[in-house]
């Protein structure tokens, strides 16, 4: 990324998803990261430059991520659609299972998400999503301020519950997990669609 002359900044949470949770709160629905109040006020779709997520945990259900459809630049969507031109062509789906320290990081306007079609999975859901933003800020996002520490109260909380579970070493430091990923893996036999708004895509494997 050029950040030369450009404002630059991350917004941040901690995602928590638990089987004792109500069954359509433990994944996630299909969606876009964009700032949601210059949508909401302006009509206007603006992702992130970069979107991450670093798991806490090992349990839960994985992330998607699909090489299309994809958000349009804010010039591209004046006079027309939000959505990038498709290609025409398949469409290749990114499959994160989580693990304790596994970090990803993506293009910010892809689409994505933890379809409970999937099935079930056990356990603990924890992940920090971290989504970088360059030459936009997004309205209504406030400067962090540094708590007694270094820590922010809600990852403190997630990484208390990880040693709970006995997941972490007292003294011990998290360190991503750097991992080698296969261009192709074989395609499962269940299928499923993706549906987002008026169009939707015939079925992953």
């Amino acid at each position: 990324l050029n950040l030369t002359g450009r404002p630059a900044g991350a917004e941040y949470w901690v995602q928590f998803r638990s089987p004792s949770q109500p069954f359509t709160e433990r994944g996630m629905d299909w969606h876009f990261d964009k700032d949601e109040d210059l949508l909401d006020e302006q009509d206007l779709t603006i992702a992130p430059a970069i979107s991450t997520v670093t798991y806490l945990s090992s349990a839960g259900w994985p992330l998607l991520v699909l090489s299309e459809p994809s958000l349009a630049t804010v010039a591209e969507q004046r006079g027309m659609s939000t959505l990038a031109p498709l290609s025409g062509g398949s469409v290749s789906v990114f499959a994160v299972f989580p693990k304790l320290g596994r970090h990803v990081a993506f293009s910010g306007n892809l689409f994505h998400g933890c379809p409970l079609e999937l099935g079930a999975c056990s356990g603990e859901r924890w992940s920090l999503v971290v989504n970088l933003w360059c030459g936009h800020r997004p309205l209504g996002m406030r400067r962090a301020t540094a708590k007694k520490g270094g820590q922010q109260p809600e990852v403190a909380t997630a990484l208390a519950a990880e040693q709970h579970n006995n997941d972490f070493l007292e003294g011990e430091t998290l360190k991503p997990l750097v991992e080698v990923i296969p261009e192709r893996v074989p395609a499962s036999g269940s299928r499923f669609p993706v549906g987002f708004g008026p169009w939707s895509i015939g079925g992953l494997r």
